[in-house]
């Protein structure tokens, strides 16, 4: 679980885009632009006196398929069991972490992702139920050199591990998502001001189709480089 004793609404501090490509209008009028869209208020279920509390959704907006008109991206976090949006957090005061993981884990929630944009599927990010939905939602500029803007994200975990996984996407000509990279991160330090590129971001690009990133291997961190395929 990402900063496991602090407000959600922390993850403004790490919601902060970082890329080196050519502005445009939509990058002038979008790039960074975060916010939080509120959910439903906590409901306390007088028998059990334990409160289930709906959390935040995050929106993020960027011109994702490259026509310079911006487009915004929702997040959606829901219930296999019930098909619509549900709480991301449980509260009680004789619980510890292990029965909170475990409540969560037993509402079976899917993580995913949906645009503006017509004709593009909704997005399931993880299909592991033991999480809180996404921690983090970063507009990473345009790397891949086709005009739109890919997207970053963390899954805010709800296990006890400080090793997450941080994952590159991008819009394809056809309207699907594509996986461009995923590393392993650290929850507690990766996000630390002094380990991004720039105090802003994990992923840095140097030239056409190629970015730095910093992950975390081995129990250290190391910066590599990615080049995109372009013939793909």
């Amino acid at each position: 679980m990402l900063l496991k004793s602090m407000y959600p609404l922390f993850v403004l501090v790490a919601l902060i885009s970082s890329c080196d490509h050519a502005s445009s209008p939509a990058d002038s009028a979008a790039k960074d632009s975060v916010t939080i869209v509120a959910a439903a208020p906590v409901v306390t279920p007088a028998k059990d006196s334990i409160s289930y509390e709906m959390g935040n959704r995050l929106k993020l907006s960027g011109d994702l398929d490259g026509d310079h008109i911006i487009d915004t991206i929702y997040e959606s976090y829901i219930s296999q069991k019930t098909g619509r949006e549900t709480f991301k957090y449980v509260y009680g005061a004789h619980m510890d972490v292990d029965m909170v993981e475990e409540a969560i884990n037993a509402n079976l929630p899917v993580s995913r992702i949906y645009t503006t944009i017509a004709n593009v599927d909704t997005l399931s990010l993880t299909d592991h139920s033991d999480h809180t939905g996404i921690y983090m939602l970063e507009n990473l500029g345009d790397l891949n050199e086709d005009g739109g803007d890919e997207i970053g994200y963390v899954i805010d975990l709800a296990g006890h591990s400080n090793l997450n996984e941080y994952t590159i996407i991008t819009l394809t000509k056809e309207k699907k998502w594509k996986k461009l990279l995923a590393f392993h991160i650290h929850e507690s330090e990766s996000l630390d001001k002094e380990n991004l590129f720039d105090g802003k971001s994990l992923i840095k690009k140097t030239a056409p189709y190629t970015f730095r990133y910093k992950c975390y291997e081995a129990a250290a961190f190391e910066e590599r480089t990615f080049v995109i395929d372009s013939t793909k």
